[in-house]
């Protein structure tokens, strides 16, 4: 996932699922030409995970 440039963002760890949604980011899909549509995290995800995703 890239949200800033790398040098002022490194070594950020998050889950692909929460990360986004908390921050309501756009996600493409791999080739870049589309995006694909905004999911909540499942209720089965981990509960021991931070809603923000971090």
């Amino acid at each position: 996932m890239c949200t800033a440039p790398a040098e002022t963002r490194t070594g950020l760890l998050a889950f692909s699922l929460h990360y986004p949604h908390h921050h309501e980011l756009e996600v493409h899909t791999l080739d870049g030409r589309g995006l694909l549509p905004r999911r909540e995290p499942p209720p089965w995800a981990n509960p021991n995970i931070d809603p923000s995703g971090l």
